[in-house]
């Protein structure tokens, strides 16, 4: 990411996958590189590891700058919690109250995915449930929370 002000706005980013890996790597980049407050909607499935890069965030960041953050833990692996997981990341109370009084900009890094077991290919067939569960992750997660972001944004 190349390091350039958004300008003094506000800033709201909110992120899938954002406990391991690049959605991680992206948070901190997020929050090294925009000006202005900055307020971090990070999803993922586990509350510890989210909870440690909260801290992270927060405690490198300048005394003047203003970063706020809310953890969301989801599966998008399981589509019968995609519509509510929707709901919680697109609030519009949340992305949009870090500057009410100057306007704000919302980043959506929609990350979350996983390759599932990393075999080669007719060494050991995957199930049915397994493939399907790929697709969920990588595929059906990514246009169900985007569609839902470009609706409400």
């Amino acid at each position: 990411m190349i390091c350039k002000p958004a300008s003094l706005m506000s800033n709201t980013v909110v992120i899938t996958g954002a406990s391991k890996g690049f959605g991680r790597a992206v948070a901190k980049a997020f929050a090294r590189c925009l000006d202005g407050s900055i307020h971090f909607v990070l999803s993922g499935r586990s509350q510890p590891e989210l909870s440690t890069l909260l801290t992270e965030l927060t405690d490198k960041s300048e005394p003047s700058r203003n970063i706020s953050s809310e953890i969301i833990i989801g599966d998008v692996s399981q589509p019968h919690e995609l519509t509510n997981l929707a709901e919680r990341l697109f609030k519009k109370d949340s992305l949009l109250r870090v500057g009410a009084t100057t306007e704000t900009n919302i980043y959506f890094v929609n990350n979350a995915g996983s390759l599932g077991p990393l075999t080669n290919v007719g060494n050991s067939a995957q199930s049915a449930m397994e493939i399907t569960n790929v697709i969920n992750t990588n595929i059906t997660s990514c246009f169900f929370l985007t569609s839902h972001f470009v609706k409400r944004y």
